[in-house]
């Protein structure tokens, strides 16, 4: 004989993203704009340091949350004045 019980899960979910930089907000994990070249974009930007173990990890994730606009107007220029150069790839889903 099987007993069931009803169990109610909590999680959280993300319901908008803020641009670190110039507060334009998001509704949803997906940045869009109809009047730009892109629908929809997903940018990130982070650092994850730690210990890489077999059975465990741990560390330290560094994130900024940066809109596609703020990226490639702001942030790339920046790195490129560096010397950094982007990869360039293109995706379909």
């Amino acid at each position: 004989m099987k007993h069931k019980q009803t169990k109610t899960c909590t999680y959280t979910e993300i319901t908008a993203i803020t641009c670190d930089i110039c507060r334009r907000a998001t509704s949803g994990e997906v940045w869009t704009n109809s009047d730009k070249i892109y629908g929809a974009g997903k940018t990130q930007v982070f650092l994850e340091i730690g210990e890489y173990l077999p059975d465990c990890s741990n560390g330290e994730l560094i994130e900024f949350d940066i809109c596609p606009d703020c990226f490639r107007d702001k942030l790339m220029p920046v790195l490129q004045a560096l010397g950094a150069k982007p990869t360039i790839s293109e995706w379909d889903r």
